[in-house]
C-alpha cells in the first residue's frame, strides 16, 4: 500500500475535524484506511452505514443493468470491494448499542437489496468460467472479483445458521464450487502458473465456505450431492497445511462411518492437526488462525473414527492435549474433547497406552467430568470410563457404580450446608450504560437489595444517576465508589455488620476504557476481610489488556495479608479460554461457581438466549451466553473461616411495567457459612 501524500493526510485531518458531519465517498474512505490514524477517530458509524447502504444500492443497480456479465462492470467490482471493506472495518469499533443497531440495519439492507443472492449468483458465473490455457482458468480481474465476493460470503456466513442454510439451497453455486475445485486440482498440484497465489486464495475461500456450511447437519446432504468427497479428498495431500486442514475438516463433517475408513489421512496432516490443537491451547487470541478449540477438537473426534488415524493421533501427542481441554475447557470444548478420547479408546493399543501413562490423568479427569452438571458432558464421560475400564457388556454395572459415588458425594455436601451464621455477597453489573428503562431497572435492583439484604455488594456499570437512586433507597449501606464520572464500580457494605478500615482505587494505566481495581479492607461479623471488585476491559479485541488486568488483580488477591479472607468479584468480561492462557488461577485462588458444584443452571451470567435486554441479538440465530461475571476467594493462612454453600443467579424475572430485565447481566448471590471453630 502506497504511503499517503501530504495533501492526502491534510484531507484526512480535515475529515476528522468534521467526523460524522461529512458525507464520505468511497475514494475518501479508502484513502482514510491507508493512513495510520485509527479509523474510529475519522469515520463515524453513521458514515459506515451510509457507505454500506450506497454500495448495496449500486451493486443492485449494476447487477440489474448487466445480469449476464455484471462482473465485467468496474462499478460492480468497486462497490463490492467497498462493501467488503466496510464490513471488515466494523472490528475496529468498540461494542456499543449504536454499533449493534448499525449491524442490524446492514443485515436488513442485505435482505432488501438481495446482496447474498446477487453475490452467490455472480460467484457462480465466475466459477463456471473455464480457460485451460492458464491457471486458475480466469483472468486476473475475475480472480479479484471472485475473491471479494467469496470473502464477503465467508465473513457473513460465519456462525449464521440461516445464511448457511440459504447458501446450501443454491445447487448451481455448490455445483460450480465443487467443479472448480476439481478443475484446479491438477494445475494447483503441478504449480504451473504465475497466478498461483491468487488461485490458491480462491481454493482456501471455497474450502472455508464449505466447512462453515457443513457445520450444520441439515446442509450436509446437499454438499454430498455435488460430489464433494471425491473432489476434496486429493487436497489432503497438498503442500499447504491450511488447505489440507480445511479439506480434512469438510470431509470429517460429511463422511459417513464406512467412508471415514477409506479416508486414510497421511502422517503429516495428522501431525499438523495435533500441532494446531496445541497452538489453539497456547494462543492469546479467541481463535488460532481460523480455528476455535471446539472446531479442532471436533475434527479430532471425526478423524479418530478411522482405525488407522487413532494410532497416529496418539503417537503425535493428542491425548494430553485433549485431557487439558477436558479439564479446563468450556462446555462445548469439554464435550468434543471427551468424545475424541472415547473414540481413541476403541483402539486396543491406544487404550493400553492411555491407561498405562499415569501422568495423563485420564481416569481422574473422566471421573470428575462424570459428575459434571452438564448432562451431555456427564454422559459421554461415563461412557468413556466404561470403555476404559471394562467391556461394553459390563457398562451398566460401571454406570451404576459411578452414579452411586455421585449420590454419596451429593449427600456429603448436603450435610455441610447448615451453619448458625452466614455472610451474603452480591455482585451485579447493573447495565448503567443503557438509558433504556434505567429508572425502572435500577428500582428493581434496589427492591432486590432491600429484600435480600446482602452484607456485601459489588456493583459494576454504575452511573451518577443510579448511584443517587441507590443511596436514597438503600439506607442500611455505606457506599464506596471508585469514581463519580462516566461509569464506575461501587462496593456497598451493611452498616451494622461491616466495619471499613481502609479503601483504595488502583487504576489500570494501560486501559483505554478507564478501568480500575477497587479494594476495601474491613471486618465482617468479626472476620478480617479484603473486598475487591473490578469491571475489566470489554470487547474481544481487548483480550490481551483484559488478561493483563486480571493478572494484576490476582496479584493483589494472592499477596494480600495472610490473616485476611479475600473476596474478589465483578464483571470480568473474561472467558475460560483466557484464564487458561494465563496458566489458570494462582494456587489458593478459588472460583466459587466451581467450588459450589458447577451447576449448569447458574453458569452463564450473560445469556442472550434468555435475557432480551440486548436487542441486537433478537433477530439473529446465534445467541451468545458467557460466564462474564465471577467471584473468587482466597482463604487466610489459617484454616478457612468461611465456606461457600450456595451460588445463585438473580434478576431473572422481567419487570412487568417495562417488559425488560433489571440488567443484561444476571447478578450473583453467594451464601457463606461462618466456620465458628476456626474463628476463635
Amino acid at each position: 500500500m502506497e504511503k499517503p501524500s501530504k495533501k492526502d493526510v491534510e484531507l484526512v485531518n480535515e475529515i476528522m475535524k468534521h467526523k460524522g458531519k461529512m458525507v464520505l465517498d468511497s475514494d475518501q474512505f479508502m484513502l482514510i484506511k491507508t493512513t495510520p490514524i485509527p479509523l474510529p477517530k475519522v469515520v463515524s458509524l453513521s458514515n459506515l452505514l451510509e457507505l454500506a447502504k450506497n454500495s448495496m444500492i449500486r451493486i443492485q443497480e449494476t447487477y440489474n443493468e448487466n445480469t449476464n456479465k455484471c462482473y465485467d462492470n468496474p462499478e460492480f467490482l468497486k462497490c463490492s470491494e467497498l462493501l467488503q471493506e466496510v464490513l471488515s472495518s466494523l472490528s475496529y469499533y468498540d461494542f456499543s448499542l449504536e454499533r449493534s443497531e448499525m449491524i442490524k440495519e446492514i443485515e436488513q439492507y442485505e435482505k432488501d437489496f438481495k446482496i447474498i443472492e446477487i453475490f452467490s449468483e455472480v460467484s457462480t458465473d465466475l466459477l463456471k468460467i473455464r480457460d485451460d490455457t492458464e491457471f486458475p482458468g480466469m483472468q486476473g480481474e475475475n480472480i479479484k472479483s471472485l475473491n471479494t465476493l467469496l470473502s464477503y460470503l465467508v465473513h457473513t456466513a460465519e456462525d449464521d445458521r440461516d445464511l448457511c442454510y440459504k447458501i446450501a439451497q443454491l445447487p448451481e453455486f455448490l455445483k460450480a464450487a465443487s467443479e472448480k475445485l476439481g478443475q484446479w486440482r491438477e494445475p494447483y498440484f503441478s504449480r504451473r502458473s504465475e497466478q498461483l497465489t491468487e488461485g490458491e486464495g480462491i481454493i482456501e475461500l471455497l474450502c472455508r465456505l464449505l466447512y462453515i456450511v457443513t457445520m450444520f447437519e441439515e446442509n450436509i446432504q446437499r454438499i454430498r450431492d455435488v460430489k464433494c468427497i471425491e473432489v476434496m479428498t486429493p487436497y489432503l495431500n497438498c503442500d499447504d497445511n491450511g488447505i489440507r486442514l480445511l479439506s480434512l475438516a469438510v470431509l470429517s463433517n460429511i463422511a459417513n462411518a464406512p467412508e471415514i475408513q477409506t479416508l486414510k489421512s497421511n502422517d503429516d496432516i495428522i501431525k499438523y492437526l495435533v500441532w494446531a490443537v496445541s497452538m489453539a491451547l497456547k494462543t492469546e487470541c479467541e481463535v488460532w488462525d481460523i480455528w476455535s478449540l471446539t472446531e479442532l477438537a471436533k475434527i479430532v473426534k471425526q478423524v479418530a473414527r478411522n482405525d488407522t488415524n487413532r494410532g497416529l493421533l496418539v503417537q503425535h501427542g493428542v491425548v494430553p492435549l485433549l485431557v487439558e481441554i477436558a479439564e479446563q475447557g468450556e462446555t462445548d470444548e469439554q464435550y468434543e474433547a471427551v468424545c475424541s478420547l472415547s473414540n481413541l479408546l476403541l483402539d486396543k493399543h491406544s487404550k493400553s497406552q492411555m491407561i498405562e501413562t499415569k501422568h495423563w490423568k485420564i481416569i481422574e479427569i473422566l471421573e470428575k467430568l462424570a459428575k459434571s452438571p452438564e448432562e451431555a458432558v456427564q454422559n459421554i464421560s461415563k461412557e468413556a470410563l466404561c470403555t476404559l475400564h471394562n467391556n461394553q457388556t459390563q457398562s451398566t454395572e460401571c454406570l451404576q457404580e459411578i452414579t452411586s459415588e455421585e449420590s454419596n458425594g451429593k449427600q456429603s455436601i448436603s450435610d455441610e450446608e447448615s451453619s448458625p451464621e452466614e455472610i451474603k455477597l452480591l455482585s451485579w453489573n447493573i447495565e448503567g450504560l443503557s438509558s433504556v428503562n434505567i429508572k425502572e431497572r435500577t428500582g428493581a435492583v434496589i427492591a432486590f437489595i432491600n429484600s435480600e439484604r446482602p452484607d456485601v455488594i459489588f456493583l459494576q456499570e454504575v452511573i451518577v444517576d443510579t448511584l443517587e437512586m441507590l443511596s436514597r433507597k438503600c439506607l442500611d449501606y455505606t457506599f464506596i465508589e471508585s469514581a463519580v464520572e462516566s461509569y464506575f464500580t461501587v462496593i456497598m457494605v451493611k452498616h451494622k455488620v461491616v466495619q471499613v478500615t481502609d479503601s483504595k482505587i488502583i487504576p489500570f494505566t494501560s486501559s483505554t476504557q478507564g478501568r480500575t481495581l477497587q479494594k476495601v479492607e474491613c471486618t465482617i461479623k468479626g472476620l478480617s476481610c479484603l473486598l475487591m471488585t473490578s469491571h475489566l476491559e470489554s470487547m474481544k479485541t481487548n483480550s490481551d489488556e483484559r488478561k493483563h488486568q486480571m493478572k494484576r488483580a490476582l496479584h493483589h488477591v494472592v499477596n494480600a495479608s495472610r490473616d485476611r479472607t479475600v473476596l474478589f468479584g465483578g464483571d470480568f468480561n473474561i472467558k475460560d479460554r483466557e484464564i487458561r492462557e494465563m496458566k489458570g488461577l494462582p494456587k489458593g485462588v478459588l472460583d466459587l461457581w466451581i467450588e459450589t458444584g458447577r451447576n449448569k443452571e447458574t453458569q452463564f451470567t450473560w445469556d442472550t438466549s434468555i435475557n432480551t435486554n440486548q436487542t441486537w441479538v433478537a433477530n439473529q440465530d446465534f445467541k451468545p451466553k458467557i460466564r462474564f461475571d465471577r467471584i473468587y476467594m482466597r482463604h487466610p493462612k489459617t484454616e478457612p473461616v468461611i465456606s461457600p454453600v450456595s451460588f445463585q443467579l438473580i434478576g431473572q424475572e422481567k419487570i412487568p411495567t417495562c417488559d425488560c430485565f433489571p440488567s443484561d447481566h444476571w447478578g450473583i448471590l453467594v451464601h457463606f457459612d461462618i466456620n465458628k471453630s476456626n474463628t476463635k
